[in-house]
């Protein structure tokens, strides 16, 4: 038999105790689910901050390269005292600038927390990316910089005492022709060749460097706002790269197709003659040349829509790993 004391208090406890438990299990278990639904909010606002961030620093940068290209383009068109350097340089420099506007930007500030983690690994401006973004610009680079000297070194000096004409000559003849891209054209080139790895290097540099998002959970957005950016300044830089190869070479070969032909006078009618393997050159370098061109056109669409396209790249990919994790 339960004495009298045991049964009140085994009431007191149904009636009371045992509700009262329920209770606070319940309160921590909705507090819980409310940190973990604030958490994901705070999360999910930082995920669409870091992703207009970093697409209105890539298209901006664009747009004042595309608007520098003009304004220097239309130096050489105004001022043709400068034989056309404005127009050689003209894509080197303005993406140049928009590099360097696109660095001297300021990271985004994000609210850290008291504790947060982030990623300990050492980053490099070569970090973010598949290596061919990196290698094809540094391989244009060098065999334009190569076909600067060779030019320069098979130039002859104009009339005005400028090397920007190549000249053929045998026991018999002489041609000459202009414009050609020696040594005036060549070191202005080689020059903004040299300015625009350095801005290249230094947007990397800026992509690296800025600091990690404060979250575990946003490691992956992390990543990908860095790996989009620096797709934008690869083929940006490229764009660049490809299209002064290409006009330069284009020009190099009509000039040097120009000088290996020959017009002789057969009565009412002229015979050409074409000097080889010169000509067979200036028709190569031609060709080569408006590929080129065409491959920089190409690079320079990829690198705005990219930039446009940013923002969505960037958070579907991340909406997709904190899916996943969630599955």
């Amino acid at each position: 038999m339960i004495s009298l004391p045991i049964a009140l208090a085994l009431f007191i406890a149904t009636v009371f105790v045992v509700p009262l438990v329920i209770r606070v299990i319940s309160a921590s278990s909705h507090r819980q689910d409310s940190d973990g639904e604030l958490a994901q909010a705070q999360r999910n606002q930082v995920a669409v901050d870091v992703a207009r961030h970093a697409q209105r620093r890539a298209v901006v940068s664009v747009a004042f390269a595309i608007a520098l290209f003009i304004a220097i383009a239309s130096v050489g068109i105004t001022e043709p005292q400068l034989l056309g350097v404005p127009f050689g340089i003209a894509p080197g420099l303005a993406v140049s600038g928009g590099l360097l506007l696109f660095a001297a930007s300021a990271p985004l500030r994000i609210a850290r927390p008291a504790r947060n983690s982030a990623e300990l690994s050492r980053r490099y401006p070569w970090s973010f990316g598949p290596r061919w973004v990196f290698v094809l610009p540094v391989a244009i680079a060098a065999a334009f910089v190569a076909l600067l000297v060779g030019t320069g070194l098979a130039s002859s000096v104009d009339d005005a005492g400028l090397a920007r004409a190549i000249t053929v000559a045998d026991a018999t003849m002489s041609s000459t022709a202009s414009p050609y891209p020696g040594w005036f054209y060549g070191v202005p080139l080689i020059a903004v060749t040299v300015v625009l790895a350095v801005s290249t290097l230094l947007a990397l540099s800026r992509v690296s460097a800025t600091p990690a998002l404060p979250n575990e959970g946003l490691a992956e957005l992390d990543r990908q706002w860095r790996s989009v950016s620096t797709l934008v300044i690869t083929k940006l830089s490229t764009s660049a790269l490809l299209l002064y190869f290409g006009g330069t070479a284009f020009i190099a070969g009509q000039a040097t197709r120009n000088v290996a032909t020959t017009f002789t006078a057969v009565g009412d009618t002229f015979s050409a003659t074409f000097r080889q393997p010169e000509f067979a050159i200036g028709v190569t370098l031609q060709v080569l040349g408006g590929l080129l061109a065409i491959s920089g056109l190409i690079f320079l669409a990829a690198a705005a829509s990219t930039a446009l396209t940013l923002r969505v790249r960037v958070q579907f990919s991340a909406d997709a790993v904190h899916a996943a994790d969630r599955a």
